[in-house]
């Protein structure tokens, strides 16, 4: 129940931040940036899992 609460008054914040503070913009970019990181590391992750299938074909 308490983390709940905390999450929902964290949601409140942070939708105000967005209508009334510029520096959103910064935490748009970390995520997209976050996001492409964790893309790579997945892309490179299924490419070792292949390399180490055709070596072992």
């Amino acid at each position: 129940m308490i983390i709940s609460g905390h999450s929902r008054r964290y949601q409140i914040n942070f939708l105000s931040d967005i209508t009334e503070n510029p520096g959103i913009i910064r935490y748009g970019l970390i995520i997209i940036y976050w996001l492409i990181w964790i893309d790579d590391q997945i892309l490179s992750g299924v490419s070792y899992i292949r390399e180490n299938l055709n070596v072992r074909e």
